[in-house]
């Protein structure tokens, strides 16, 4: 004759074979069931273990209880036979006669209250308030577990503190729930993916075809400002052209007591502003403040180096 366990807070993720490795330490398993909901296409929460002795069953019942796996801590105690179990007294109403009877009370799954303090504690760190998103958290942890939830938390943080992680095109930063989504996509299989975020195909689709348009547009106006940049090279300041002076400086006969006529100190003086400029453009140039013209630039501040240093050579004294 074999014995039957009632098994509860089976984790989703937790298969017939994990229980019958995990129960056949205690004994022989016979026979696993482990009812399917349809509707939210996951297996229950519970199971029922079937086996080979009353005394294989009371080991695992005191082994088991309270043992985690899946995140969940399972709860065992010996199944009753279906005709044994106490009718449920139900709420009866007699016309013309005061309500009679026991209200059933409404039973609270420990493990559904679980997850649901679970993911509104989540939801309240990812600031998330619509139904939508609340309920995928829901049904992730009801799939994978509290641990791996917990993980992606974990990750989902430390990636915002480091300066969080941009949308598909580029064109903002996410907030810290949707890279917790974006880490979950990515993370899951195709199959729980589907289950948790319906149509997520079609907006990845959306996603990448913003992020192709972002990328032709930048293209395109690399492009125009590299036709920009070529045409301002092109067009280059106008050659300034140095007058120089008609004067006919001889050299200096006399050493430094040469008397220097009034317009070479002129054109001196002249010849030492007109550098101090040629040296500021040739500045501006090299700092990219001012495109273009530095061949010529050069060119000019050489000239008139070159001037000045022939005055000085012939005078002196106007070192």
């Amino acid at each position: 004759m074999s014995y039957q366990i009632f098994v509860r807070n089976v984790a989703p993720v937790v298969t017939t074979q994990d229980l019958a490795q995990l129960f056949s330490t205690y004994g022989k398993v016979v026979d696993i069931k482990r009812p399917f909901d349809q509707k939210r296409q996951q297996p229950q929460l519970y199971a029922f273990v079937r086996m080979g002795s009353d005394d294989e069953a009371a080991a695992a019942i005191a082994g088991l209880t309270g043992y985690a796996i899946g995140g969940m801590e399972l709860e065992l105690r010996k199944a009753e036979p279906q005709s044994k179990r106490k009718p449920e007294k139900r709420e009866f109403q007699q016309k013309g006669r005061p309500k009679t009877g026991f209200k059933k009370k409404k039973k609270t799954d420990p493990a559904r209250e679980a997850i649901w303090k679970r993911t509104l504690e989540i939801a309240e760190i990812l600031g998330e308030k619509e139904k939508r998103p609340i309920a995928q958290i829901a049904r992730l942890i009801e799939l994978k577990g509290f641990e791996y939830v917990d993980t992606l938390l974990e990750n989902t943080q430390r990636l915002e503190e480091a300066g969080g992680m941009l949308t598909l095109d580029g064109t903002r930063r996410r907030t810290i729930g949707g890279i917790f989504y974006k880490l979950a996509k990515d993370r899951l299989d195709e199959e729980t993916r589907q289950i948790i975020f319906p149509g997520w195909r079609e907006l990845k689709r959306r996603a990448a075809e913003r992020k192709e348009k972002a990328k032709s547009k930048e293209q395109k106006h690399q492009k125009s400002e590299a036709k920009t940049s070529t045409s301002d090279r092109s067009e280059a300041a106008p050659k300034r052209t140095i007058t120089k002076p008609k004067l006919t400086i001889s050299p200096a006969t006399g050493g430094a007591n040469t008397p220097v006529p009034p317009e070479i100190r002129e054109e001196l003086n002249r010849l030492r502003e007109a550098e101090r400029l040629a040296q500021q453009r040739l500045a501006d140039i090299k700092s990219q403040r001012v495109k273009g013209g530095m061949l010529e630039a050069m060119k000019e501040v050489a000239d008139l180096k070159a001037r000045i240093l022939q005055i000085l050579q012939a005078y002196p004294s106007l070192k």
